[in-house]
Formats: structure tokens, sequence, C-alpha cells
């Protein structure tokens, strides 16, 4: 079995020496023992484990750890992977709907310009209908007048 690993914390001549207090010194209250006091708090409050962890354990875990952080990666490469085609799709949708924007815009073009060449050739035979309208009126008031006329006596039928 591996070496295990704790959470014991030793507190011994060591830290007397570090803090600079003699034994004679640590019996009275002063600020070494408060410390010391405050580190076996501290050490009280660590919850204890219920087993220790060896290193085969501790190495599993870590094992562990790096093949999530894998699948991670992999996973998040996969949704910029698709989050990329979606844009793609986006794009190609929106340019089949530019196409047919521009198509139905070509289409209603061409229809004016029908409606307009109609109108054009409605408004010629107008203006034609009108014409021969006028010339026959013409035509029918002067064979009317030549029709009626009478000479008057004394006139000149040049004159009239």
């Amino acid at each position: 079995m591996g070496k295990a690993h704790s959470n014991t914390v030793f507190i011994g001549p060591a830290f007397d020496a570090v803090a600079g207090k003699s034994s004679r010194e640590n019996l009275q209250p002063s600020s070494g023992n408060r410390l010391r006091e405050a580190a076996a708090e501290r050490h009280a409050a660590v919850p204890v484990p219920e087993r220790l962890v060896t290193d085969v354990e501790v190495t599993g875990a870590r094992n562990a750890e790096a093949s999530a952080r894998a699948d991670l990666e992999r996973i998040v490469g996969e949704i910029h992977k698709t989050h990329g085609a979606l844009e793609q799709v986006g794009g190609s949708v929106a340019r089949e709907q530019l196409r047919d924007a521009i198509e139905a815009f070509d289409l209603a073009e061409r229809h004016e310009r029908e409606i307009e060449a109609e109108y054009d050739a409605w408004l010629l035979l107008l203006q034609q209908m009108k014409e021969a309208d006028a010339a026959q009126a013409t035509n029918l008031g002067q064979n009317a007048c030549a029709r009626y006329r009478r000479p008057i006596r004394g006139a000149n039928p040049e004159t009239l």
C-alpha cells in the first residue's frame, strides 16, 4: 500500500524556536501561546476524513479529472463546430431569401413594364379613335352641308 496523506499538523519545539519563545515563556499567556491555541483551534475545525487516501487513489482521481477535462474540451469543440454549421445554414437561408426577394422584384418590374406597355397601347388607340372620329365628323359635316346647302340668290357659290 502507498503512503497515506493526512491533515495532521505538528506543533512542538520547532514552533517555539520559530516563535522565539522558551518553554518557560510559553507557560505565561503570551502572543506565542495565543498563536498556538489559534492554530490548534483551526486544526480542530478541519473535518477528519473517514479514511486515509492512498497515492493510487489520488492518481486515479487526477486521471479521472484529466479525462473529464478532455471530454469537456471535446464537447466545447463540438458546440463551436455546430455553432459554425448553424451560422453557415443561417447564411444559406439568408442567401436563399435574398435570391427569392430579387426574383420577386424582377417579376414585379416585368409586370409593371407590361402594364405600362398595355396602357400606352390603349392611349394610342384612344388618340387614333379621337382623330378618326374628328376626321369622320369633318367629312360628315362637309357632306351634310353640301347636300343641304341652297344657293342663295345673287351669291357667288365660290364664296360660300
